[in-house]
């Protein structure tokens, strides 16, 4: 079975899941979901790893971002017909 989401390394095997953390708050009919997603490396050397969350089509983003080490990351967000993006980085 092909690993499909989550943090997946350039050969598609999942990097360990250590925790989660899900805040989710609903107002009318929309809710904002915030999702903490804490993983490990456990190799000996910096990996390179690609984040894939799939979303239902009526889905929105509005943040994204990611902490790795000391270092932290923001993407830029888009209108859907122009994301075209992949969050690459060494771990």
């Amino acid at each position: 079975m092909e690993n499909c989401c989550g943090l997946l390394t350039d050969q598609k095997e999942p990097v360990p899941l250590k925790s989660i953390e899900v805040q989710l708050e609903v107002k009318d009919h929309v809710a904002a979901v915030v999702s903490t997603l804490n993983y490990e490396n456990k190799e000996d050397k910096p990996l390179e790893a690609v984040f894939v969350f799939p979303l239902p089509g009526d889905a929105a983003v509005c943040h994204f971002s990611a902490q790795i080490g000391e270092t932290h990351i923001v993407a830029e967000v888009k209108e859907k017909q122009q994301v075209s993006w992949t969050l690459r980085c060494p771990l």
